[in-house]
């Protein structure tokens, strides 16, 4: 999108600050936005060493657990440099604007199966509220992670698994996207079937300079599979938008199209536009 096409200096030394010198990472991630609670679960066995924290308006007591939830995958480097702090600003001004809960899913390194261990996430944060919305957001190979949970509880609805209503896409990491099949038991399908009954999708990413390869053209794999899709391209940037919202220009930019996808699936009613159309 032009607007969000904005000229940013220096991008390769904001990226060496923020890989050498923590005070400036710490700076560059901003705090999380005041006026919010949170609450640090952990899963069951085997995925004990998975941590959620969640973030959740002040008065969400009095909401029953009906409020929607959003999952937050976030990319592995995140979790490495932030640790428990990992997500607090999208999460947070997310939970402030759109009075919803905000989880993130912190799978550490040494997670054995962090496929398995995600979609636990979202079967805990469904039994907690199972009368809530939810939705996927992740970022970078978290991105990817977020994607493959949808896909996992799209193949598992007829065991009950939770149904998602939108995911949102931030800079995905195609080839752990796509991968192998979602579950042992799925037929190697063509990619576009693979994409099939996802839910309606953000894609959020660096814009594409040239003709990309058709085989890893994710917005139009989506299109070919009926997935609803809203794709936005920012300037390529180093360092991502979500993660260090000081350090990106078009950060506030991105942030409110992310609130105002899922504020139309999780908020809205809906009822005055075509199912799934209602992306902008």
């Amino acid at each position: 999108m032009s607007e969000a096409l904005q000229p940013e200096p220096r991008p390769g030394l904001r990226r060496w600050a923020v890989t050498h010198l923590s005070p400036v990472r710490r700076y560059y991630a901003d705090d999380r936005v005041k006026g919010v609670k949170t609450r640090d679960s952990a899963l069951g066995a085997p995925f004990e060493h998975v941590s959620l924290r969640s973030y959740s308006p002040p008065l969400a007591s009095s909401t029953n657990g009906t409020a929607p939830r959003v999952l937050y995958f976030a990319a592995s480097s995140e979790l490495r440099w932030h640790g428990a702090r990992t997500g607090a600003w999208l999460a947070s001004r997310l939970c402030r604007r759109l009075s919803l809960t905000v989880v993130v899913v912190q799978i550490g390194e040494g997670t054995g199966d962090a496929r398995e261990a995600a979609f636990r996430a979202l079967e805990q944060c469904a039994l907690e509220a199972p009368s809530a919305l939810l939705a996927v957001v992740g970022t970078g190979d978290g991105a990817a992670l977020a994607a493959r949970t949808a896909m996992r509880a799209r193949d598992s609805l007829e065991s009950g698994a939770p149904q998602l209503v939108r995911q949102a896409l931030i800079s995905p990491d195609f080839a752990l996207l796509i991968g192998p099949p979602a579950t042992a038991e799925a037929e190697v399908v063509s990619l576009v079937a693979r994409l099939s009954e996802l839910p309606p999708t953000l894609l959020q990413r660096d814009a594409v300079s040239g003709t990309p390869d058709p085989r890893e053209d994710l917005p139009e794999l989506l299109r070919e599979a009926a997935v609803a899709v809203r794709v936005i391209d920012y300037r390529p940037d180093p360092l991502c938008w979500a993660e260090f919202p000081r350090a990106v220009g078009h950060s506030t930019v991105a942030a409110d199209a992310l609130e105002a996808f899922l504020r139309r699936g999780l908020l809205d009613n809906g009822f005055d536009v075509v199912p799934a159309w209602n992306l902008h």
